[in-house]
């Protein structure tokens, strides 16, 4: 996990080592200060995440340390915390329209600081990646607006009209629209109904910024789908805890839909694997074969460089590399004569069926690959396409290695099972015309380990 990484400034030395350390049990690397410009370089340097501002500052102090963070180019999105003496309601308000994200009270810093560093973080984190396009005729509107809300630390863009938008929308679509209601070329109204009648669209919140003399505008486009409204003149705070509302709300929607998505795509693949072991079932020499193959094909990866969830994708699909047999007659498995062409040509399209079986299954590409491509050969004499070498996908190169020694090393009903010894012998043989050279020499390295 990649570390934060906050600034701490305060003039007294040992009250910035004390809130250091305060963080060692965590994963956040702390940066030191002692006075404004120092903190102002460092925060510009060192790709700072957060500033902490201490009691013991000259010059303005917390506050004038703030406004010089938040009028600066490089330095106005960091959240500041600011660690004060006073309680009093006027100093905390000052210290809030400045910009600040948190005021603690340096007798409370022991038991709130390092949860409120964390809450902080982890929602600038998230609007760091949120975009929200503001949609105004008014350019002091758009740029007031974007400034305020580019300062809190979110992604911004604008447009002059509801056409405009559509048209920014096209390229790069926000999580979040706020936009004027009368506006000429496409006012509200219409920019609202042109997203909820997009499917592409019609999940973007839209918060309407409008006077309350379009008090009945406002109900109108709630109506229509909007998800709340704001009143002009608003201050930049009221705005920014309504955006943020209303996008955890959607956050959290997203992750309840997203983990009933991971629970239907689990049930899917249980299922998958459940028809895979059946048509083994139905042979008696090919028992547990699609399982005996991914087992091994899962110990040479692990003597292999990927991404984990490409191990994870190739070993599935080469549980389910015979997927397709279930679109072949049976009655061409249970002939005990010599197959014929066609018979033979059913059988080879089985990599076919199993792909085109599971092909609706959104990031199943690599285990789709190893399904199409296990019976290649490296020589380019295989099927279905007749790709070769380091054109055959690493996972079907795989797959196909250890489909062999799976099958030489078990009974067949037209021989008996090799050892281990007289397989690999037998697959060096075909190395470099059936089966790939260096899969075939990582074979025979993982099980001399064994």
């Amino acid at each position: 996990m990649e570390k934060w990484r906050i600034l701490i400034v305060d003039e007294n030395e040992s009250y910035r080592n004390y809130l250091s350390n305060l963080f060692d049990p965590i994963a956040i690397e702390c940066f030191l200060a002692e006075d404004n410009t120092r903190c102002l370089y460092k925060a510009m340097d060192n790709q700072i995440d957060l500033v902490i501002i201490g009691p013991n500052i000259t010059g303005g102090g917390g506050i004038e340390l703030t406004r010089r963070i938040k009028t600066h180019e490089k330095t106005l999105v960091l959240p500041v915390i600011i660690i004060g003496f006073s309680e009093e309601d006027q100093t905390i308000e000052k210290a809030f329209q400045t910009g600040v994200s948190a005021y603690i009270t340096k007798n409370k810093v022991d038991v709130s600081l390092v949860v409120t560093v964390e809450n902080i973080l982890t929602r600038y984190k998230m609007k760091q990646n949120q975009l929200i396009l503001i949609v105004d005729d008014s350019r002091t509107m758009r740029h007031m607006v974007k400034f305020g809300l580019s300062r809190a630390g979110y992604q911004v863009m604008t447009a002059n009209n509801g056409k405009e938008a559509l048209e920014s929308i096209k390229n790069h679509q926000p999580h979040l629209v706020l936009t004027d209601i009368n506006m000429p070329v496409m006012n509200g109204f219409e920019l609202c109904e042109a997203l909820y009648s997009n499917i592409s669209y019609n999940s973007i919140p839209v918060i309407v910024m409008s006077t309350r003399k379009e008090n009945t505008d406002m109900k109108r486009m709630l109506q229509m789908g909007a998800a709340s409204y704001i009143v002009k003149p608003f201050m930049m705070t009221q705005l920014q805890i309504l955006i943020e509302r209303i996008l955890s709300e959607q956050y959290v929607n997203l992750i309840e839909i997203n983990k009933q998505l991971k629970h239907q795509h689990k049930l899917l693949i249980e299922g998958y694997i459940q028809i895979a072991d059946a048509i083994d079932a139905k042979f008696t020499y090919y028992r547990r074969h699609s399982r005996m193959v991914s087992q091994l094909v899962g110990d040479l990866l692990n003597h292999v460089e990927m991404s984990k969830v490409d191990k994870e994708m190739i070993i599935l699909g080469s549980r389910l590399m015979n997927i397709g047999y279930v679109g072949i007659p049976e009655t061409i498995f249970l002939n005990e004569n010599v197959l014929t062409k066609n018979d033979m040509k059913s059988i080879k399209n089985h990599p076919w069926i199993g792909a085109s079986f599971i092909q609706t299954i959104p990031k199943f590409e690599t285990a789709i690959d190893v399904i199409l491509y296990h019976h290649e050969r490296y020589d380019g004499n295989g099927y279905l396409s007749g790709r070769k070498e380091d054109n055959i996908p690493l996972g079907a190169q795989i797959t196909s290695v250890s489909d062999t020694y799976v099958a030489l090393t078990n009974d067949r009903p037209y021989r008996k099972k090799m050892s281990s010894n007289e397989a690999l012998d037998y697959m060096n043989q075909i190395s470099g015309t059936q089966l790939s050279p260096q899969y075939v020499s990582l074979l025979s390295e993982v099980l001399h380990e064994g």
